[in-house]
């Protein structure tokens, strides 16, 4: 994920939307365990909907991310999950 570094201000409150294949389970675990191990506070994790044809699934994901590393981080373990097409 490409993004301009001289427009963040860390600790910054990250918002983003997972977008994976139906059916691969609750993802609030396994979001919660990559936001503890990363040090991600305040972290939320929702369902969000399911596509109209019910091939995928949304999670609304939010958190405080403390620098840039732990930002690039949490981006590549999310992508890493089973099942994911997409990180927004």
């Amino acid at each position: 994920m490409e993004f301009n570094v001289d427009q963040l201000t860390f600790p910054l409150r990250w918002h983003g939307r997972l977008v994976m294949k139906a059916g691969m389970g609750s993802m609030e675990e396994s979001v919660a365990r990559i936001f503890l191990s990363l040090g991600v506070t305040e972290g939320e994790v929702v369902y969000a909907n399911k596509s109209s044809n019910g091939t995928y699934e949304t999670w609304r994901l939010s958190g405080m991310v403390h620098d840039l590393a732990m930002l690039r981080a949490l981006f590549t373990a999310l992508e890493a999950l089973p099942g994911v097409r997409m990180l927004i």
